[in-house]
């Protein structure tokens, strides 16, 4: 949907919330979970899509009719789409993902050339004059490169691979008219953590462009900030919006997720460790802001931590419903979207905004609600309630 701001921005939620590989069970989540939060928001414009497409469903996209039928159902039904989560290659649900979600990273051209399927499906669906976006891996899991050089091979291959994908965007757009950019999503434990991290790897990535090349990369690569992520790397969502644009780096979508936040009060271990699944994984960092201790998953941080607590504060990454508080012990990080990111949001910060708590399947009882149609129209609320706010202040 078209949120009440100017200049425009899109918001939507991210289908990886729903389980399957195929693409009709994306549809299928459309007809049924999306229509339905829909009509909970009494929503009457077009709705837009975030949809969840891997190697699988995008094979399927591929051949014969299928993307061109969604398509005309789409604006039959009133859906536009105008981003994709192009992050989770392979499986994504009912197994578990962990680190292997990050693979193949950019170093692999089975990256490149599905992300160009990617863009290619989407450039059938994108409204005209609507800019599209994607996102994607930031660059590979850091633990799978362990070695000066073989990050610094790393490196070089992910940038190469990014090059080309921008050439490919840049010619959709002369072909189509479709306009999508690609954004890198930092996370914890991989090559970018922070819009710090983002920052260096494209002032070097663009520079490499000889020519127009570079005109041509700065148009078409950017950045997707998820503000769970910022947590984890203790990074104000709103800073990290500022340093992009004060460096001149698209923020093509901004994933609006919280984190989870326990604190060492009464029963702390027991409520903590009700997070603790075999899916995802759930990178934590412990301590207190400036001084964290960080551990790669959450089982290893639980253990880590005596009793009674010698640390202010965890943050774990893992996706709690944007409108859940919590209570103690247990709270979300949904703070760290203050005002002033807000402001930046409704500044023309960012054009896409895009809900993503996928791990609803995974989440303790109690947690958020029993119906995911009713827990995203919260989330929704939540996020329409602090654009309101801002733009009668």
């Amino acid at each position: 949907m078209r949120a009440p701001v100017q200049p425009p921005v899109h918001l939507t939620y991210c289908l990886n919330v729903h389980a399957g590989e195929r693409f009709h069970d994306q549809w299928t989540a459309v007809r049924g979970c999306a229509t339905e939060v829909r009509d909970r928001l009494g929503i009457t414009e077009p709705f837009g899509l975030g949809l969840r497409i891997g190697a699988r469903a995008l094979a399927e996209l591929q051949s014969g009719t299928l993307a061109d039928d969604f398509g005309v159902w789409c604006r039959d039904h009133g859906f536009y789409v105008f981003t994709l989560n192009g992050f989770p290659f392979g499986a994504f649900h009912g197994q578990p993902v962990k680190s292997a979600v990050y693979r193949p990273d950019w170093t692999d051209p089975r990256r490149r050339d599905y992300t160009m399927g990617l863009a290619d499906v989407l450039s059938k669906w994108l409204p005209s004059g609507m800019v599209g976006s994607i996102s994607t891996v930031p660059g590979w899991y850091a633990p799978d490169y362990t070695r000066a050089g073989d990050r610094a091979a790393a490196r070089q291959s992910a940038g190469q691979h990014l090059g080309e994908v921008a050439r490919h965007l840049d010619k959709l757009a002369e072909s189509t008219g479709a306009e999508i950019r690609l954004g890198l999503e930092p996370e914890p434990w991989c090559a970018l953590e922070s819009s710090a991290d983002a920052i260096d790897f494209l002032g070097e990535f663009f520079a490499g462009g000889a020519g127009s090349e570079e005109g041509v990369r700065r148009r078409r690569v950017g950045v997707c900030l998820d503000t769970c992520h910022c947590a984890l790397a203790d990074e104000s969502p709103a800073s990290a919006i500022a340093a992009l644009r004060a460096n001149g780096i698209a923020l093509v979508k901004t994933q609006l997720s919280a984190a989870l936040s326990v604190r060492p009060e009464a029963g702390w271990r027991k409520a903590w460790a009700q997070f603790i699944e075999p899916v995802y994984l759930h990178q934590t960092v412990v301590g207190s802001p400036g001084a964290w201790r960080r551990f790669v998953d959450l089982d290893a941080a639980i253990s880590a931590c005596d009793d009674p607590p010698d640390w202010e504060e965890a943050r774990t990454h893992f996706h709690v419903p944007l409108h859940w508080a919590g209570s103690a012990p247990i709270y979300s990080t949904g703070s760290n979207m203050d005002e002033s990111f807000w402001r930046e949001i409704t500044a023309g910060g960012c054009p896409h905004l895009e809900i993503e708590t996928y791990t609803f399947a995974v989440l303790p009882e109690g947690v958020g609600e029993n119906r995911l149609s009713e827990s995203l129209s919260w989330e929704y609320r939540w996020v329409l309630d602090r654009l309101a706010s801002i733009l009668s202040a």
